[in-house]
């Protein structure tokens, strides 16, 4: 509530003339609330207090009212009329300054939340009256108030009745201070008897003497305007300002110093059609053009185009110069008698190329410099426009965003509003937001499936894509490992322990198929587990050759070595780096990038498979090849 009526305005303040008792003065004033309007027909509580010597002094009277505004939202009361428990009677107005506090509670209570304070400049005579001690008492006061001519009363039959019996008078000294007070409205005697300046000051508005004969620069300045004489002869830099430029006649006249500037005044007097200034002497002299060479214009822009106002007489043209002299702006290249300006009705900065205007200024509606609009009744078609499309390059069924800047749309499947990408990799069918990571903590390249993530990435460990590491801690354990039929581990993962498995070195090979069931591999009659071929080659050979060394082929602890048929160097291309490795770690060869025989033939050829993993891209493969042909060969044997 501390801000709800924080305006409370004094009006007026003056002595109640009362015959008798004196004791009061009206009090006016008006109330309004926090948007400046009047608080009307209300009841507000007021508290008023005279305070003694200073604006926080001693408080001598206090009093309280309760009042109602009026339809102005104007307050009327009697100071000394008020609640209180004070003699307003008993006031000292001659011990003086006082100050008149009032506090105002607009709820109608005593909470009052509007305070203001100011001087009594002037202390109502007849309560001034009745505490002087210059013997003026209350019935002198009174004959004083009917004594409009102010001369001193001399004691009678008539002034006896006026004392109601007073034996004292008022001195002639008394009657010439009262009536020559007439004129100071608001300085009390005391104020004025403290402040010489305001005592002397009687006749004077603004500076005083005093502050005037204090102040040489004011004293002297009383017929000046702008720079006094003293302050130009005290500052050499107005003073050297000998040119001057900018002063009025008046001014010139005035000024002895400009008067004497005649001969820095502008321009030369004369000059005729087609001459230039030109320097003689040191002094600007009007000259033929033709005298002493031609005239060159400024081309500041580079345009071809010069600029009438910068000209320079020579015999040829200056660097940055040129003859013409119809350039319209020559700090802008593109705009010249010649510029071409096109209309642009949509006011997209891009101009119709088939409406144009050529010169300085175009009367085109919005013309511009621009011709590439392809559209002029569409701000929303330029050659800047974008256009956007969704695509799903590797058809996970995510998408990214493609977008073309063109006038025209690229086609129905195109918009100009981008729509949402939802792809992270549109060159990758395994990599979108529904992708499943997985934790690789001993970086094997197998991942472990209980340990998974979802999204375009990944936070953890070594994230991957498989899930099929069966020890996670272990990077010798995976599904890319042999199986160690001796050492009671799962090697490879699959759920076996001790099994045989592809790329093992048991039974005199290196193991490349495996059965599901036991089956004839070898045409004996006896089920078999799987196939090994040789860990070397058993040299080169034709067709016919091949077939013998394998018959006669025999190692220390097997002699059932056979020529493997199409089917199953096919078996040993697929894992043909199994072979490779094993048959290093057990001292032999891998096998090579070049034809191997089979014991397929077909009269008159043999069939020969490209069994290595690089080379020849067209020769993978089986293919018939010539008998005579000298291929590679390696022996399998069944187990």
């Amino acid at each position: 509530m501390k801000n709800l009526y924080p305006l409370l305005i004094l009006l007026f303040l003056s002595l109640s003339i009362y015959a008798q008792s004196p004791d009061k003065m009206s009090y006016q004033a008006v109330v309004r609330d926090a948007n400046n309007t009047l608080v009307a027909n209300q009841t507000v509580g007021m508290q008023i207090s005279i305070l003694q010597s200073t604006i926080t002094g001693t408080v001598v009277y206090t009093e309280t009212h309760s009042v109602d505004t009026n339809l102005n939202g104007l307050v009327s009361l009697e100071i000394g009329n008020g609640s209180s428990s004070d003699n307003f009677s008993e006031i000292d107005w001659s011990a003086g300054p006082y100050f008149i506090k009032t506090e105002t509670d607009p709820t109608g209570g005593s909470s009052y939340t509007i305070t203001g304070t100011s001087q009594l400049m002037s202390v109502p005579f007849a309560l001034y009256a009745t505490t002087s001690g210059d013997g003026i008492t209350t019935e002198q006061s009174d004959a004083i108030e009917t004594n409009t001519a102010k001369n001193s009363m001399v004691l009678g039959a008539t002034a006896e009745t006026a004392l109601a019996g007073d034996t004292p008078t008022i001195t002639a000294v008394q009657a010439d201070a009262i009536a020559a007070n007439t004129a100071k409205v608001g300085y009390t005697d005391a104020l004025v008897s403290a402040n010489t300046d305001v005592a002397t000051n009687t006749a004077k508005v603004g500076y005083t003497d005093a502050l005037v004969s204090a102040n040489t620069n004011v004293a002297a300045n009383t017929a000046k305007v702008g720079y006094t004489d003293a302050l130009v002869s005290a500052n050499t830099d107005v003073a050297a300002n000998t040119a001057k430029v900018g002063y009025t006649d008046a001014l010139v006249s005035a000024n002895t110093d400009v008067a004497a500037n005649t001969a820095k005044v502008g321009l030369p007097a004369g000059g005729s059609e087609g001459q230039v200034l030109k320097i003689v002497s040191g002094v600007p002299t009007w000259a033929d053009a033709s005298a002493g060479g031609g005239i060159y214009y400024q081309d500041a822009d580079g345009d071809g185009y010069g600029d009438i106002n910068e000209i320079v007489v020579a015999t040829s043209a200056p660097i940055g110069y040129v003859s013409n002299n119809t350039d319209c702006d020559d700090t802008d290249a593109r705009i010249n008698p010649d510029t071409i300006w096109y209309e642009d009705t949509d006011n997209d900065g891009y101009g119709n190329a088939s409406i144009s205007e050529t010169g300085c200024v175009s009367t085109l509606t919005n013309a511009s410099l621009d011709n590439t609009d392809c559209d002029d009744q569409d701000s929303t078609l330029t050659p800047n426009t974008v256009w956007y499309i969704a695509v799903d390059n590797d058809s996970d069924g995510y998408i990214v965003v493609n977008s073309l800047t063109q006038c025209d749309s690229p086609g129905a499947s195109y918009s100009m509003t981008s729509p949402i990408e939802t792809d992270c990799n549109d060159n990758n069918a395994a990599i979108n937001p529904d992708t499943i990571w997985y934790e690789d903590a001993d970086n094997d390249g197998y991942g472990n499936a209980n340990l998974s993530e979802t999204g375009c990435v990944s936070t953890l460990t070594n994230a991957i894509l498989d899930n099929t590491d069966c020890n996670d801690s272990d990077p010798t354990i995976n599904p890319g490992i042999m199986e160690n039929d001796s050492d009671g581990i799962d090697n490879n993962c699959d759920g076996q322990i001790d099994e045989l498995s592809i790329g093992q070195y048991v039974n005199g090979g290196v193991v490349f198929y495996l059965a599901d069931t036991p089956t004839d591999l070898n045409g004996d009659g006896v089920l078999d587990t799987g196939l090994v071929c040789e860990i070397v080659d058993q040299g080169t050979a034709n067709f016919d050759q091949a077939d013998d060394i394998i018959l006669n082929y025999s190692t220390d602890e097997y002699d059932d070595w056979f020529l493997p048929s199409i089917d199953q160097l096919e078996e040993m291309q697929q894992h043909y780096s199994f072979i490779n490795t094993t048959s290093i770690a057990n001292g032999g060869t891998a096998v090579g990038n070049t034809y191997y025989w089979s014991s397929s033939f077909a009269r008159p050829k043999g069939w020969a498979f490209w069994l290595g993993g690089g080379g020849c891209n067209s020769c993978r493969g089986a293919t018939e090849r010539n008998t005579s042909n000298v291929y590679n060969i390696r022996a399998v044997r069944a187990f």
